[in-house]
């Protein structure tokens, strides 16, 4: 075969070589180029799908601040305007000397306290909340501790609805303690030792 015959052959062969090598490595590029846009498309959606879920604890966190918010202020308002109704209540009291008071609604216990003299009087108050204006009421056991017994003794008991100061006179001294339930209303209640009649 003559010789340039040889020549163009093996430089079309070597072409060919030369094409098909960058036939494949272009394939190759093209599919790694298209991994690597799925995985970027994929870490995208993550990310919005973080961001999301950021944003939605960062709304629910923000409801919360503001629901706290507004709890705290109503309490602050509902400790005002009980705070005032106990001063008023205590502007209004029967006289004589005022050992201790009370205010609350619900249920309460008092701590112990002593009356060295005897007559002596509880006496209290009803604010009834609103929309129970004819259903409030209120409940109030006096008990007397006993020395050297663990249990009290049930002495007096008084139930009342009336609006203003009512009373329960008690005469027996010693040591005392109240058990309180008021029913849709606030409530206070006042240990008093009546001034001496001349």
């Amino acid at each position: 075969m003559p010789k340039p015959v040889i020549v163009l052959i093996t430089a079309a062969l070597v072409g060919i070589a030369g094409f098909t090598a960058g036939a494949l490595l272009t394939r190759a590029d093209r599919q790694a180029v298209e991994v690597a846009e799925a995985q970027s498309a994929a870490l995208s959606q993550q990310n919005e799908t973080l961001r999301q879920q950021l944003q939605a604890t960062i709304d629910r966190a923000d409801q919360a601040t503001a629901g706290l918010h507004n709890y705290q202020q109503q309490a602050a308002l509902e400790t005002q305007q009980a705070q005032f109704r106990y001063a008023s209540a205590l502007a209004s009291l029967p006289p004589g000397d005022l050992i201790q008071c009370w205010y609350g609604s619900g249920m309460k216990t008092t701590e112990p306290f002593t009356m060295p003299q005897s007559p002596w009087k509880v006496c209290w108050q009803i604010q009834p909340h609103s929309g129970f204006e004819d259903g409030a009421s209120m409940h109030i056991s006096i008990n007397k501790s006993i020395p050297g017994r663990d249990s009290l003794d049930l002495i007096s008991t008084a139930t009342s609805t009336q609006l203003g100061w009512n009373e329960s006179w008690i005469h027996t001294r010693g040591t005392f303690c109240l058990e309180i339930m008021g029913m849709w209303c606030d409530w206070t209640v006042c240990v008093i030792i009546p001034p001496v009649q001349n």
